[in-house]
């Protein structure tokens, strides 16, 4: 993480970082997802 980010995250809410994980959880399933139906087609 660049060290610019470190105090910003820091002082973040634990909310906003959960809802950032689940953010980035969701599109990298759906990229998955996407990727493997394209694989099956």
């Amino acid at each position: 993480m660049p060290w610019v980010l470190v105090p910003l995250v820091e002082r973040m809410p634990v909310h906003i970082h959960t809802a950032i994980l689940d953010i980035a959880v969701i599109s990298g399933g759906r990229v998955m997802i996407s990727a493997a139906a394209k694989q099956l087609i």
